[in-house]
Order: structure tokens, then C-alpha cells, then sequence
């Protein structure tokens, strides 16, 4: 369950910086 979660916090922290880089 913790994995799932620190997994989770990854991709939306990559997905943030792959926003702010396109912008």
C-alpha cells in the first residue's frame, strides 16, 4: 500500500514538472 502510494507521488511529481517545462 505505501509503495502504491510513493509510486503515485512520483508520477505526479512528473507529471508537474513536465508541465511546467512545457510552459
Amino acid at each position: 500500500m505505501l509503495i502504491s502510494i510513493v509510486h503515485a507521488k512520483h508520477i505526479i511529481l512528473n507529471l508537474h514538472g513536465n508541465l511546467r517545462k512545457k510552459l
